[in-house]
This record gives structure tokens, C-alpha cells and sequence, in this order.
């Protein structure tokens, strides 16, 4: 008899951390690794080619592109922006980038962005609704403990 056995993807096991041109190096090293390290999946989304370079100098490869990063948009169960808000201006000018929100928001993926008024002007601002802000992870001394905490409750949230 032929056993058969069925791979099923759970909804949102996969926290996307988008990185590009001027993007905060610390910030994106730190989710990255504080998330791997509690065991999940994540990803480094590159929004400028093979290379980008952070807002110090630093050069971080990315795990996908963004066009890749968009077929598994359904899965998201987080998306990190380390960048500021003008930062984030500059990017949202992809159509990508919104079609990549819209698709991690409809599988009511958590947004962290560096402080509330971060997005305020910005079209994820308008995906989000009024009751649902996203989490901040605001000063660098912070950084650590919000990430501890963010993969703590990613973790238990998927039964990791």
C-alpha cells in the first residue's frame, strides 16, 4: 500500500525584513538575527539589486528580490522596515511594494516600522486600518529587547 503524505505550508511562517539602498544596517542585522536564532523563517528582501548599501556604508546580500518576495507575500506573518520615513517615501514609488503590502496585509501580517509617524503620508498607512497600528521598535538601545520580544511572540504565535 502507497502511503501518501501531504506538505501543508502554514499561513504566515515567514517574516520578510525589507532592505535597500540607505536602509538601517544595525536594525536589519538585528531582526534578522535575534529571528533566525528563535527559529524562524525569515527573509532578507533586497529592493536595489544583488548589493544594497545601508545608510553607513554597509552592504547586506539579500536572501530574495522583491519579485520573489511577492509570490510568497501570502505567507507573511510579519514584515520589518528598518528605514525611515523618507526612506520609505523613496521606495513606495514601486507599484512592487504595494502590491507586496496589500498581499502581507490581506494574511493580517504585523507591520514593525521605526516610529509611528514613519508611515504617516505613506500608502501603508492607508492599508492599515484605524485600529490596527503597526509595532514600533523605535531607539537603537530598544532594538534588542523589541526583537527578543517580536520573536518570542512570532514563535508562539505559529507553535515554534
Amino acid at each position: 500500500m502507497l502511503k501518501m503524505t501531504q506538505t501543508v505550508k502554514k499561513k504566515g511562517s515567514i517574516t520578510f525584513i525589507l532592505w535597500g539602498e540607505h536602509f538601517e544596517e544595525a536594525t536589519a542585522a538585528i531582526f534578522v538575527t535575534k529571528l533566525r536564532q528563535a527559529g524562524l523563517c525569515v527573509k532578507l528582501v533586497g529592493l536595489a539589486g544583488q548589493r544594497p548599501i545601508g545608510k553607513n556604508g554597509l552592504a547586506l546580500y539579500p536572501d530574495i528580490t522583491l519579485g520573489e518576495a511577492l509570490t510568497m507575500a501570502e505567507q507573511a506573518s510579519c514584515v520589518v522596515l528598518p528605514c525611515d520615513a523618507s526612506t520609505l517615501k523613496h521606495i513606495e514609488s514601486d507599484p512592487r511594494i504595494l502590491d507586496f503590502f496589500q498581499k502581507s496585509r490581506g494574511n493580517d501580517a504585523k507591520f514593525v516600522v521605526s516610529t509611528a509617524d514613519s508611515i504617516q503620508n505613506t500608502r501603508l498607512e492607508k492599508l492599515l486600518s484605524y485600529d490596527e497600528s503597526p509595532s514600533t521598535y523605535g531607539t537603537t538601545a530598544d532594538l534588542l529587547m523589541f526583537a527578543d520580544s517580536l520573536a518570542t511572540g512570532l514563535s508562539n504565535g505559529y507553535g515554534l
